[in-house]
């Protein structure tokens, strides 16, 4: 029998960033999170980006324009990581873009 695939962060005291989904994607795990108005920080993303120790291709709907991003956690951590932008409408498709989006930017 597989062992399932997990991620588990023991919360900090004061900790607040939190991923939206979790969804598990050929075997790997993808961060999403959901972005609504006109606050796109990803604080939560490059929180799991930094403690993950596998490449990480990560997903954010939002209203903003579909982008494939090839970018780095802040500093001092600066781990790579492929940010997948998905407008809302397109939601329904995140595995086939996904998919997609690995491909054709070769990860």
């Amino acid at each position: 029998m597989n062992k399932p695939t997990q991620f588990v962060i023991e919360p900090k005291k004061g900790a607040s960033a939190e991923v939206d989904f979790i969804m598990q994607h050929n075997g790997r795990i993808i961060p999403i999170e959901v972005k609504a108005g006109n606050n796109t920080h990803l604080r939560s993303l490059h929180s799991f980006v930094n403690l993950s120790d596998n490449d990480v291709t990560a997903v954010r709907i939002w209203s903003g324009e579909f982008s494939v991003q090839d970018i780095t956690t802040p500093a001092p951590n600066n781990k790579p990581f492929r940010l997948i932008n998905i407008p809302f409408y397109l939601v329904g498709y995140i595995d086939k873009i996904i998919d997609t989006a690995n491909i054709k930017f070769n990860k």
